[in-house]
């Protein structure tokens, strides 16, 4: 028997549906409650599906980009870099880090901790002078 389902795909230019045999795709767990991934030419890599469900969650890659001593979120190379990696489809925050006139280690690293949560292999750190060490000592 054949097994068919319609699945949606996230491309540079938006979403499309697409009709997939779902019996030839592999099957790998992913975490807990059921989540699977589907390996076939025609899914993107990070969609998701739960076992006998509709529903595909796409997992997006996430970057977070620390500034340095004294730096903003608005200054430099941060702005240019957010903008090129949003239109490929990345996730980006870039946060005000507290007192960067005066940053203290002990303060930021909990703050990023916080900021992150649970890094995986979607989440990518992007760092510059005491953002790199931020960075270092979170992972």
């Amino acid at each position: 028997k054949q097994n068919y389902e319609t699945i949606l795909l996230q491309s540079a230019s938006g979403f499309c549906s697409k009709k997939v045999l779902t019996s030839s795709s592999r099957h790998h767990d992913y975490g807990g409650g059921g989540l699977r991934r589907r390996e076939s030419d025609c899914v993107h890599p990070k969609l998701y599906a739960k076992e006998d469900s509709r529903h595909v969650h796409f997992m997006p890659k996430r970057v977070f980009i620390i500034h340095g001593w004294g730096g903003n979120p608005q200054e430099g190379w941060f702005p240019w870099l957010k903008k090129e990696l949003q239109m490929r489809g990345f996730v980006v925050q870039v946060p005000s880090m507290p007192n960067p006139e005066e940053p203290k280690i002990e303060t930021w690293v909990p703050f990023l901790s916080k900021l992150v949560g649970q890094a995986d292999e979607n989440t990518f750190l992007v760092g510059h002078s005491i953002g790199c060490q931020t960075i270092i000592r979170y992972l």
